[in-house]
């Protein structure tokens, strides 16, 4: 608790507060994010993961969200969980499945971010596809000198 007082140069109290604060640091982190399979047929489920860590010195209540957005940038999904006073050096995580039944072929981003305090962690991506990615051969070079 401080206490503020404003006097004139003769001595008079022109105006007091008293306001209380806290000291600490309020900072979280994701500590882990992931979406399997990165490929995957339609009617498959996608488990995703997501883990934070209190990483400051104060309680920290919050929210964390995980996003499924298709190749337009539009929301298809989003999971939300409550993060109710987690001490520091404490951790969460959150499972969520995705089902992917009635979706046309193409590539997602999942993202996973944390909000708290008024901040938000660096949000997290992880790419999930209906298509392989193309395979390349290659073959080794056969070189043949000149007589």
């Amino acid at each position: 608790e401080v206490k503020l007082s404003l006097k004139d140069s003769a001595g008079s109290l022109l105006d007091e507060r008293t306001t209380t604060f806290h000291l600490g640091i309020c900072l979280g982190e994701i500590t882990a994010f992931s979406a399997v399979p990165a490929y995957f047929d339609v009617g498959d489920t996608i488990n995703t993961s997501l883990s934070f860590r209190n990483s400051g010195t104060e309680v920290i209540s919050g929210t964390a969200v995980i996003q499924v957005q298709n190749e337009q940038g539009g929301v298809v999904e989003d999971f939300r969980h409550g993060i109710p006073d987690l001490e520091p050096e404490g951790s969460v995580r959150f499972d969520d499945g995705w089902e992917t039944w009635g979706l046309e072929e193409g590539t997602w981003a999942i993202i996973g971010y944390v909000l708290y305090d008024s901040m938000a962690t660096d949000p997290r991506t992880a790419l999930v596809s209906t298509s392989l990615p193309e395979e390349r051969v290659y073959l080794p070079a056969i070189c043949k000198p000149f007589r």
